[in-house]
């Protein structure tokens, strides 16, 4: 069972989102770390090279982060400074847990900001965008994003954010041309990972490898949540080049960092189902749906991946059980006016394979 956290408002909330690109910045923030670096890099890149914090000990710090800028905004409610810095505290509760409820706590608290100071409040404005990207609600994130480049041209995470969006809409000029911008601004572990995914897109393979190296040379301590993303984002890409054992070091190395990380948990578990390790993915799937109490960003992806092996072992109707329980759970909290919630619900209906499904399919990919 994952950990229940206390949540700080009376509030349980079941939604389901899609498939997050996680931003640049880092998940966990501590000050307790552990001694871990008893081995050798050479033919292990991707290791990770410092200590690390316990990630009970970078939850417990977000939570007296949280504590007191509850209290802050308590003592001043008018003050949209002090909400716009509780809704980044939300966020980062999102990406350290997996649960979808911290996105709504920080979409509420960066509207209540802006109600209270809506000129020159980029932490609001970019906190909405991030939430927008999580829900993959692409045009809004780059409607947000460009916002606060109009008076701060140069901020990274108004530029990173504009990279993921177009890159969530398939315009991979645009988002290379952000990308590449970023890395000659400030050459950082997020910034050459995302150029790293728009070379991806572009298929230069080369290219894409270098700069996810380039990533790892220069990540630093105290951003164990960056190097997570980047070693399952790698391990990724070496499993869609059919390298399958580097691939699964990275989502290992990835899931020592961050336990239970979903986003390596998820792309572990295709990658079992891959490999005809069927009880492992089933595992893993599981455990992103164990805590119904609080629903995580990828219940959606782990219960079609379920339905993926239950369809490879010869089970077609437990198979159609699942698919169907994942078409609900999308459509109840997803809208289909963006293009990416379209996308991911095409998705959806072709994996399942039904010829009823095939209309619905063309009809939304011609939106």
């Amino acid at each position: 069972m994952k950990p229940a956290l206390k949540l700080p408002l009376p509030l349980k909330v079941n939604l389901s989102a899609l498939q997050v690109l996680l931003p640049v910045t880092g998940l966990l923030i501590g000050t307790t770390f552990l001694a871990v670096s008893d081995f050798s890099l050479g033919q292990r890149p991707y290791r990770y090279p410092f200590n690390f914090p316990r990630q009970t000990d970078a939850i417990k710090v977000l939570e007296q982060e949280l504590a007191f800028y509850q209290n802050r905004v308590q003592q001043s409610p008018n003050d949209g400074l002090d909400q716009a810095a509780l809704a980044s505290t939300y966020l980062r509760f999102a990406k350290a847990t997996g649960e979808a409820n911290w996105y709504l706590l920080a979409e509420q608290a960066a509207e209540r900001s802006l109600a209270n100071l809506p000129f020159n409040n980029a932490g609001a404005v970019l906190a909405l965008a991030r939430v927008a990207e999580a829900t993959h609600d692409f045009d809004r994130s780059i409607k947000l994003s460009q916002q606060v480049l109009e008076t701060n041209p140069s901020h990274e995470e108004a530029q990173a954010l504009l990279v993921t969006a177009y890159l969530g809409k398939g315009q991979v000029a645009e988002a290379f041309e952000g990308a590449d911008r970023l890395v000659q601004q400030i050459p950082t572990l997020g910034t050459y990972t995302l150029r790293a995914l728009t070379n991806v897109a572009k298929g230069d393979n080369a290219a894409a490898e270098r700069d996810f190296a380039k990533a790892l040379a220069v990540e630093e301590p105290n951003q164990v949540g960056s190097s997570a993303w980047l070693r399952t984002l790698m391990g990724r890409f070496y499993a869609s080049r059919g390298q399958l054992a580097l691939a699964e070091d990275y989502y290992h190395e990835a899931l020592r960092l961050i336990p239970n990380y979903p986003l390596a948990m998820i792309q572990l578990a295709q990658l079992e189902t891959r490999q005809g390790h069927y009880r492992a993915a089933e595992n893993r799937y599981s455990k992103i749906l164990i805590n119904q109490g609080a629903a995580n960003i990828l219940d959606h992806s782990a219960l079609q991946g379920l339905a993926q092996i239950k369809l490879l072992k010869g089970d077609r109707t437990a198979a159609e059980t699942l698919w169907q329980q994942a078409e609900t759970v999308f459509r109840q909290h997803q809208s289909l006016g963006s293009f990416g919630h379209r996308r991911e619900l095409v998705r959806l209906l072709l994996n399942r394979g039904l010829s009823s499904d095939l209309p619905e399919a063309l009809e939304l990919m011609a939106c």
